[in-house]
């Protein structure tokens, strides 16, 4: 629990990639999740098989700078959400889950939805994998809101 509310205090924008990848992960309780560099599709992704959350640091320094710190912890959210549905026994490929995920850690680590609905707005490769972009961020929200109120 310490190591929780001194990742919220000290912010999103204080943190550095590595940290966003734990502060994700504790703020989910998804600690116990495998990750590792490696280059997939995309900036990050999860491996049902190995249980594992693969990440390629090029792609997550170009989308820190280009769309800022939440954007990557919406990513780390959301591919920590299937390892979260997978744990849990549900479909790990169930995208609006994963999307809800990132909003609730976004959420857990005090950083908005702004980010990352623009990263979605800029990066989603859509049908027939993912939802259209503006659903994804309604379920970004929709776990955003979630873990809010579940907070007070």
């Amino acid at each position: 629990m310490y190591r929780l509310a001194l990742l919220l205090l000290t912010g999103c924008h204080a943190m550095g990639v590595a940290q966003l990848r734990d502060a994700a992960a504790v703020s989910l309780d998804a600690e116990h999740v495998c990750v590792r560099e490696g280059i997939g599709d995309g900036p990050a992704g999860y491996s049902s098989a190995d249980r594992c959350v693969r990440y390629d640091p090029q792609q997550e320094s170009a989308i820190v700078r280009r769309y800022g710190w939440g954007a990557v912890l919406g990513v780390y959210g959301h591919e920590l959400g299937h390892a979260i549905e997978h744990r849990a026994g549900r479909p790990s490929g169930d995208e609006r889950a994963a999307d809800r995920w990132a909003g609730c850690a976004l959420a857990k680590n005090g950083e908005g939805t702004r980010s990352t609905e623009r990263f979605l707005t800029d990066y989603n490769p859509g049908p027939p994998m993912y939802e259209t972009t503006g659903v994804r961020v309604r379920d970004t929200r929709s776990g955003f809101n979630r873990c809010t109120s579940d907070a007070h």
